[in-house]
């Protein structure tokens, strides 16, 4: 069985994994290096011009800017030629990864989980790359990761060099990532978290920022799932109480209009300034910024998943049919020359372009202006 991994969007430094670069492109390519697929991956996740792709296997793939080290490279990189610094497809950087999440300028790595021999604990190691502008790589006054003395690359765990002192106590089911902090939620509900904190995205605190991961106390239910915004987290509970909780300042009315509850919740996604929530029958609700672009458009079909970027969502549909709105400028939208309406200030709003694929989708993903599409090619090969 084949798959084929479409990319359309910003790709300004190559983040698109394409084999080129630009700053826009508007019609779904193949990306020519796929990463192992076996009916979609574990994660697709954008940072600032960087992408990571975490297959099943537990292999991160990256592509798009390492001028910072956030897709490995161990020293600072020099503008010998138009494309240094740059990955332009998709390259293996790491293995033993159980998660992974990406900010600005930097990539976090949740491993594989360790049980002692002797005291049955478990742990999930932590390994950051990239550059810390508050505190996001968890690694104390350090704000960078040239430094760092080895690759997490390896086939046995044991060799992985320089994780964070700090481990995560229990396995991780869950990892996001702000523009500037990271969460993580654990097998028991719990959350801990680094990086920027001034906005209260990490929880009440007199802090600016955490530099190393820290749990984070007030959370009145056992968490499930999270999100983040530029500046804010979303996590959910259990969906058949519809728990949830916004952190962070109440910015476009994210904690305000926040419903009461959020029961039968099926999947959740975060824009720099809004919240999305796919519900088990279908439909979708959002709050937020919506003064430029309408959140959910009118006539929208019964979906089946959503994947959120810094300013746009993607969606699939009952009926495998992909659909876009919002920021649309980089091409993160698809082509949308054939829209009954046209954009505004840059958006599709009050509408949704509406793309077909060669095949069965089966996975969507969103990054920063960044589409992808993984499908299985029609030939069933």
């Amino acid at each position: 069985m084949s798959y084929s991994l479409y990319a359309f969007g910003s790709n300004g430094e190559g983040q698109l994994g394409v084999g080129t670069v630009s700053d826009k492109l508007h019609t779904p390519t193949k990306a020519p290096k796929m990463p192992p697929c076996d009916h979609g991956y574990k994660a697709i996740r954008g940072g600032g011009n960087h992408t990571l792709i975490l297959t099943a296997s537990g292999a991160v793939y990256g592509a798009g800017l390492d001028r910072s080290g956030q897709l490995g490279s161990q020293a600072p990189l020099e503008d010998e030629d138009e494309n240094s610094g740059r990955i332009v497809e998709f390259k293996d950087l790491h293995l033993d990864v159980a998660f992974c999440a990406a900010a600005w300028e930097s990539s976090a790595y949740i491993l594989t989980p360790i049980r002692h021999s002797t005291t049955g604990i478990v742990n999930s190691g932590v390994y950051t790359e990239g550059r810390s502008l508050h505190g996001e790589l968890g690694r104390g006054d350090r704000v960078d990761s040239y430094s760092v003395s080895g690759s997490i690359r390896s086939e046995r765990l044991e060799r992985v060099l320089d994780v964070l002192p700090t481990t995560l106590p229990g396995p991780a089911i869950d990892f996001a990532a702000g523009m500037y902090h990271y969460l993580a939620v654990l097998e028991d509900g719990s959350v801990y978290g680094w990086g920027r904190a001034r906005s209260g995205q990490l929880g009440k605190t007199d802090l600016t920022h955490y530099s190393t991961p820290s749990r984070i106390e007030d959370i009145p239910f056992p968490a499930r799932k999270v999100v983040c915004g530029q500046n804010f987290t979303y996590l959910v509970g259990n969906p058949a109480s519809g728990e949830h909780i916004v952190l962070g300042d109440d910015k476009h009315g994210i904690q305000s209009k926040k419903p009461e509850s959020v029961k039968g919740w099926k999947e959740i996604g975060a824009t720099w300034n809004a919240i999305f929530v796919l519900l088990e029958d279908g439909t979708l609700m959002a709050w937020g910024k919506s003064n430029l672009w309408e959140l959910v458009p009118p006539n929208l079909p019964k979906l089946k998943n959503i994947a959120t970027g810094s300013d746009h969502v993607i969606a699939l549909t009952e009926k495998n049919t992909v659909l876009a709105w919002g920021w649309a400028v980089h091409g993160n939208c698809g082509n949308t020359e054939g829209l009954k309406k046209p954009l505004s200030r840059g958006y599709v709003t009050g509408q949704f372009n509406e793309m077909e694929f060669d095949g069965e989708v089966v996975q969507i993903g969103a990054g920063y202006s960044t589409s992808f599409v993984v499908v299985k090619d029609g030939d069933g090969s």
